[in-house]
Formats: structure tokens, C-alpha cells, sequence
């Protein structure tokens, strides 16, 4: 069985203050994951740690990195709404507002 380096661990608190993020998104890529791809945790005494180089592992993938593209759902949602007119309209000022009226 490997040694584990106290040292070389971080609580999921500590690991979401490391990244700027709320602790539940790193709950989230523990349980859930991202694309796939879950956040190792290893248990000590009942307690859930990371690893840093499962941290180092985890954010070095590119499967993790968000993404900029809408979503399924969020594209039908789009869709869904232009069609009951309540599209989003582009500000007075625009170029596209004044060509439109």
C-alpha cells in the first residue's frame, strides 16, 4: 500500500480558497465531475482530502476547461423564445437597433 505524504494534501475548503471557487463546484467535481472527468479525493479518519497531484492532474486536462459554446438546453430555451417574440433585442444605440426600426 503507497504512503500518502500529509503534507501533500489539501481539504475540499482549501482546494476551492486555492481556486476562487465555492466549495460545492468542488463537491461538484468530486461527485459529479466535469466532461467526464471527476476530482480524486482520498478518505483519512472520515475525512475527504485531494492530493495535489490529483489536483495538478485534474486542472492540467483539457476536458476540464470551460467551455464557451450555449448548451443543448440553453439553445432550444433561445429558440423557444424568439419564437413567442420575446427574443433579446439589441440596445437603442447599436448600429443593429437603428438599421431594424
Amino acid at each position: 500500500m503507497p504512503t500518502i505524504d500529509l503534507n501533500d494534501r489539501q481539504s475540499l475548503a482549501e482546494v476551492a480558497k486555492e481556486l476562487r471557487v465555492h466549495v460545492s463546484t468542488v463537491w461538484r467535481w468530486v461527485l459529479r465531475g466535469v466532461r467526464g472527468r471527476k476530482l480524486a479525493t482520498t478518505m483519512v479518519g472520515g475525512r475527504r482530502w485531494v492530493l495535489r497531484a490529483d489536483l495538478d492532474s485534474f486542472l492540467r486536462d483539457e476536458s476540464t476547461r470551460p467551455t464557451q459554446t450555449p448548451t443543448r438546453r440553453a439553445v432550444e430555451a433561445g429558440k423557444l423564445l424568439d419564437a413567442q417574440g420575446v427574443g433579446v433585442r439589441p440596445p437603442p444605440h447599436s448600429p443593429q437597433a437603428s438599421d431594424s426600426a
